[in-house]
């Protein structure tokens, strides 16, 4: 994922995707490697100078989303630094694009997973860590294709979700089965997502992942725990 805990579909948002970077920033200075997963990122207009520098030292491709908005809107993606077109006054957050991102489907189409999961800590504990299945997995409309000059433009291969999907009937499709993989509709869950990369070439897909999110759940405890404490200890409660 290339972001985590920063909204709910269909909700109000939770938090701002800078926010969320400068979390995992914090979090990998207490414990480096924490968020291997999560790409490099730069806040935009802070780090502006940064960014350009990075780009033009490695060429690299960077995603740039507004910090406070949701479904697509107003996400663009820059190959040069002449690419970068911010509008005045929004903040970003700019990270690196994958270009060539696990695909779902035959139509190998790019897929975004979001998880939602709890831990429960028993006593300072471990304890279980809970995820939800029937969580959203939004999917392309159009099978996925590298960028390059001639399509740079084209969301439509690039961004799972974006604005004009909800006026574009043809294009905006759902499903009522959880359990079988779709090739046409906009959302998988859970079930749906493991099922197809279990029986295409991924059979260790779901315990891979859920290992990945116990581990995360590990470490956030480590960082959270001194800081409950603290506030436990406040309030009077041992």
């Amino acid at each position: 994922p290339n972001s985590m805990g920063s909204w709910c579909p269909y909700a109000c948002k939770i938090d701002s995707k800078k926010r969320t970077a400068i979390m995992y920033g914090f979090a990998n200075h207490l414990f480096p490697g924490f968020g291997s997963d999560h790409p490099k990122s730069w806040l935009v207009p802070e780090e502006t100078q940064e960014l350009e520098k990075h780009m033009t030292e490695t060429g690299a491709i960077i995603i740039c989303k507004p910090n406070d908005g949701y479904c697509g809107a107003g996400i663009f993606i820059a190959q040069t630094v002449e690419d970068l077109k911010f509008v005045e006054g929004t903040t970003y957050i700019c990270q690196i694009y994958i270009n060539n991102p696990l695909t779902f489907g035959e139509r190998k189409r790019k897929i975004d997973y979001r998880f939602s999961f709890v831990n429960v800590d028993n006593k300072g504990e471990i304890g279980e860590v809970y995820y939800q299945t029937h969580n959203q997995g939004r999917v392309a409309v159009e099978t996925f294709q590298p960028l390059s000059k001639a399509n740079k433009d084209d969301v439509t291969t690039h961004i799972t979700f974006y604005p004009e999907l909800f006026s574009d009937p043809t294009k905006y499709i759902v499903t009522k089965d959880l359990e079988n993989f779709s090739e046409v509709c906009n959302f998988q869950c859970w079930e749906q997502v493991c099922k197809f990369y279990h029986s295409h070439g991924h059979p260790e897909f779901e315990k891979i992942m859920s290992k990945r999110i116990t581990t995360i759940s590990k470490k956030l405890q480590q960082i959270m725990r001194p800081f409950y404490r603290m506030v436990w200890a406040a309030k009077g409660i041992t």
